[in-house]
């Protein structure tokens, strides 16, 4: 559930980070901006699949039945949408409506899929949504999520509160938001201190939004960038370097504590897929 930025900055840290560390040793991966692009693949492709459930392997809690696709083998660059819709594929569905999704069950991509360098990018997407759906789930209660109903501080939010309707899904006010904007701010400290970049609105529109439309298709990147905004607040903060204000719903260091989960669950993944690379 996480938002591409947050999935390509996590990913770009993750691999600076196991470098540094000299654990790390599949040469194809770089760490660099288009991997990064194509790690959000599973969510830029919603706009020809509609469903998040197959791309995210999610589970249907009353039927214990799993989604899944098998992605098709070609370069994401000369994807289409009757290639992604031909695709072998399972719908297991949802009980209910709910701005939270169902639990993402990692195992079951690699029962369709093959390793390669982009699968696993795309299944480093799923590490990374789980990691972040910690976040969201132990910071809201969200027992009542069939009635679309949350918690948070002891109020409680309709879905649309929480999340937002049509385009406020993304780029609204609403709590999910807001914690999302917290998590990038903190991923964007980071960043900051390993390489010296800012990671603000200025970066989004000159360097990270074009790379979509080197990486992608056209229409894959044009329906992929308009969901792509930064909050005004944390577009500030970063590029005026105050990191540690305490001004959102949670305090700096719990969220530090899931962003060095994403962190380090992505960097776990990496080295235990080396082994398929390397047999």
């Amino acid at each position: 559930m996480a938002t591409n930025k947050i999935h390509s900055v996590a990913f770009m840290i993750a691999i600076m980070k196991a470098k540094q560390n000299g654990t790390f040793t599949i040469k194809d991966f770089s760490g660099n901006i288009r991997e990064a692009i194509v790690l959000t693949t599973n969510d830029s492709m919603r706009c020809w699949l509609g469903s998040r459930a197959p791309s995210h392997n999610t589970i249907n809690p009353a039927t214990g039945k799993i989604s899944w696709i098998t992605y098709p083998a070609d370069d994401v660059s000369v994807w289409n949408k009757g290639m992604v819709l031909s695709a072998p594929m399972y719908d297991a569905g949802k009980p209910w409506t709910s701005c939270i999704d169902e639990e993402t069950i990692l195992d079951e991509f690699w029962e369709h899929n093959a390793i390669t360098i982009q699968n696993t990018l795309f299944y480093l997407h799923l590490v990374q949504d789980v990691a972040y759906d910690s976040y969201i789930r132990e910071l809201i209660d969200c027992t009542r999520r069939s009635d679309n109903l949350f918690t948070f501080k002891g109020t409680t939010y309709t879905g649309d509160e929480l999340r937002g309707k049509g385009m406020a899904r993304w780029n609204g006010n609403g709590l999910i938001n807001t914690m999302d904007a917290h998590f990038y701010v903190r991923l964007a400290k980071v960043c900051y201190e390993m390489t010296g970049t800012l990671i603000n609105s200025e970066w989004i529109e000159k360097v990270y939004k074009p790379a979509f439309y080197d990486v992608y298709s056209q229409e894959l990147a044009e329906n992929t960038v308009k969901f792509t905004a930064i909050d005004p607040t944390a577009d500030e903060i970063i590029t005026s370097m105050r990191w540690d204000d305490e001004i959102w719903p949670v305090s700096n260091e719990v969220v530090d504590g899931y962003v060095r989960y994403m962190i380090n669950t992505t960097i776990g993944d990496l080295r235990a897929l080396q082994k398929g690379f390397l047999r």
